[in-house]
């Protein structure tokens, strides 16, 4: 393999990783987490 053939291949990779990347952080982006609604009771807190 000439030193020309494994420069080509490291700049795919580099390429690969980066657009992979990318892609992951778009896919992230869409999903939405289950939304649920919490309470959390304070007895005699807010009482004066």
């Amino acid at each position: 393999m000439s030193p020309r053939t494994g420069m080509i291949l490291i700049g795919l990779a580099g390429i690969a990783v980066v657009f992979g990347f990318v892609y992951l952080m778009n896919v992230a982006d869409g999903v939405d987490p289950q939304r649920s609604e919490k309470r959390i009771e304070l007895p005699d807190a807010f009482k004066s």
